[in-house]
């Protein structure tokens, strides 16, 4: 059941809103499919509690304060129009500090697809919790960075 969840969860808190009509919205990509695994990657597994998160969730004038602000790439080093966020306003007890974030760390993807717009990590956000673990690829300090989270009862 769990393993269906994660599809669900790919098809539709993954998906950026494309107008009305769910057959306009694009597919998720996988990061894979686009860009190799990036040298030097590090892991840090977190324990997060599902009450906690769900609690933390409702906390809307914390949670409101944070900002995923598009990073715009140019010349050598960019990353080939893969969409990337730096978030902004991590506060502790937010959603996004629970999951690992921190000010400044750029969001990449999520459950092994990228975020193609802040909406769409709302949506990843707000159905989360209903998965046994879940991961968030990151860069922080310009290194890259996976935060593997498990959410327990």
């Amino acid at each position: 059941m769990r393993k269906l969840f994660s599809g669900f969860i790919a098809v539709v808190a993954l998906l950026p809103l494309a107008g009305c009509a769910p057959t306009l919205a694009p597919s998720p990509v996988l990061i894979s499919s686009i860009r190799p695994e990036l040298p030097n990657t590090k892991t840090i597994e977190l324990s997060v509690s599902r009450k906690e998160f769900d609690q933390a969730w409702g906390l809307h004038e914390l949670n409101s304060k944070a900002r995923l602000i598009e990073v715009f790439h140019s010349g050598q080093g960019s990353t080939d129009g893969i969409p990337e966020y730096r978030v902004f306003g991590v506060y502790p007890k937010s959603v996004y500090f629970l999951l690992g974030l921190r000010n400044a760390d750029v969001l990449i993807g999520a459950q092994g697809y990228l975020i193609k717009s802040s909406v769409a990590f709302q949506r990843y956000l707000s159905v989360v919790s209903r998965e046994a673990e879940s991961q968030l690829d990151i860069m922080r300090d310009g290194a890259p960075l996976v935060l593997k989270f498990r959410f327990v009862d």
